[in-house]
């Protein structure tokens, strides 16, 4: 376990989490923000969404990907919060989701 964990590594190990449905990762979409490390190895994160309708399971499948990809750092709790995009990133979202969509 890296004793020092900051939060440029937590937002590496996310760095390669892709979204499910959009070539892009999930910080490429600007969907990760305002990360803090707790007690050492706990993390609390905002979670942006382009729309607040994005589906439970949808963000439940992108919190378990995030969760999934910071434990092997060591990270044994992940806390988040849930907003909206202000406009510039919605644009930025929209703008490579239009361009990598899988489906």
């Amino acid at each position: 376990m890296n004793n020092e964990l900051t939060t440029q590594a937590i937002m590496d190990a996310i760095a390669t989490v892709e979204h499910p449905e959009i070539a892009s990762t999930l910080t490429e979409l600007g969907m990760v923000g305002d990360i803090e490390i707790n007690n050492g190895s706990e993390v609390k994160l905002t979670l942006r969404l382009p729309t607040m309708g994005v589906p439970p399971q949808i963000i439940d499948f992108l919190l378990n990907s995030i969760a999934a990809a910071i434990q092997p750092i060591g990270i044994t709790g992940l806390s988040y919060d849930v907003e909206e995009m202000d406009d510039a990133a919605k644009q930025n979202f929209f703008g490579l989701a239009q361009a990598g969509w899988k489906l």
